[in-house]
């Protein structure tokens, strides 16, 4: 089976759309595409998402697992950092 992208190694996600007091655009982004620590200290308009950002340990998960539900066909986020 062919890959719909170019270069399926390098595909970078987004959200659009936001609601008032809602910043998961900045960090769902930056979760899975990676970021600027400076950039996202300076820039972002929620000063709680670069501390929620924190630097991970070597060897330990911050947001749970991923994993993928066949059934409805999405891939989720389980357990607590």
């Amino acid at each position: 089976m062919s890959s719909l992208v170019k270069d399926p190694n390098n595909i970078r996600l987004g959200m659009i759309g936001m609601t008032e007091g809602n910043g998961h655009p900045y960090s769902w982004s930056a979760i899975y595409n990676n970021y600027n620590k400076e950039r996202m200290t300076s820039e972002c308009p929620f000063p709680g998402i670069p501390a929620y950002l924190r630097d991970v340990p070597a060897g330990q998960r911050t947001y749970g697992t991923l994993s993928y539900n066949r059934r409805s066909r999405s891939w989720t986020i389980k357990g607590e950092p």
